[in-house]
């Protein structure tokens, strides 16, 4: 499906899309387009927290790259202050990886990076690049936060946010779970995260 325009609360609930969202008994996927026919997806971005949405977004995020012949980023967050020790956050996404594609693509590249707020993270590895101006991804594919559920919210804050504020077009992307299991996953999330950004897609 696709969406035009922000994601308001006022512009999202109540919307057919979102009804679907909430509502399709199978895997989901809605484009925020910011012009994806007139330029080629040679790079992806794929932000990753672990989450089962979010090995849904890996798998897109390498399908698109195939077919395109194009490549993938697999960002992993992890918290700007702190002793976190890089060498096995970078084992835990690199495991991730080969989990969910079978192993890690040549077209893939994994990618760490600081920063206490996630939405800002992911926009800052998104941006243009800061000498050239010169763009350093073409599509960015999300998988939905904790939070999708809510009537007001069109895949969790995080997608949504980044949705509104990426200098490209986002795939956002949600897998579906029966609601037992969904529950019990979030019942289980809420007891913390490694690295401290547990809601990250």
């Amino acid at each position: 499906m696709g969406w035009q325009g922000q994601l308001s609360t006022q512009r999202v609930e109540g919307s057919v899309v979102k009804d679907v969202v909430s509502g399709a008994k199978c895997d989901v996927a809605v484009l925020r387009d910011r012009g994806i026919s007139r330029s080629p997806l040679w790079r992806i971005l794929v932000p990753v927290g672990g989450g089962p949405h979010a090995r849904l977004a890996l798998r897109l995020g390498m399908d698109i790259a195939r077919a395109e012949g194009g490549t993938v980023t697999v960002l992993r967050l992890l918290p700007a202050a702190g002793e976190v020790d890089e060498t096995v956050e970078m084992d835990v996404l690199r495991q991730l990886v080969e989990d969910t594609l079978g192993g890690v693509p040549a077209e893939v590249t994994l990618r760490l990076r600081r920063s206490d707020a996630i939405v800002d993270g992911i926009l800052t590895e998104a941006a243009p690049d800061p000498e050239t101006g010169e763009a350093r991804c073409d599509l960015i594919v999300i998988g939905a936060s904790e939070e999708w559920f809510l009537k007001t919210l069109l895949f969790g804050s995080i997608p949504d946010r980044v949705a509104d504020g990426a200098p490209c077009s986002v795939l956002m992307v949600r897998k579906y779970e029966p609601a037992p299991v969904s529950w019990l996953r979030r019942m289980f999330k809420g007891f913390g995260g490694r690295n401290g950004h547990e809601d990250a897609p």
